[in-house]
């Protein structure tokens, strides 16, 4: 992959992750970047277990999505 390439997708990906529900960056960042557990997530923000997952699933699916989207000129 060339260099811009990816510079491209990092700046689409930024983009997408502060487009997001306060929530879902919250989940984004305890995830991915404290690497807190699902069942600890779901006990800080009050919610069940499988809607940490579903939001994380969603979030990922939709974040591949907007990035590989490709502009038309």
């Amino acid at each position: 992959m060339r260099n811009w390439d990816l510079e491209v997708k990092k700046r689409r990906l930024k983009n997408f992750l502060l487009g997001l529900a306060r929530a879902e960056r919250l989940v984004v960042v305890m995830y991915y970047y404290d690497n807190i557990p699902i069942w600890e997530i779901a006990l800080l923000l009050g919610i069940s277990d499988s809607q940490v997952s579903q939001m994380l699933s969603s979030i990922v699916r939709r974040g591949k999505s907007h990035v590989k989207e490709q502009r038309r000129w």
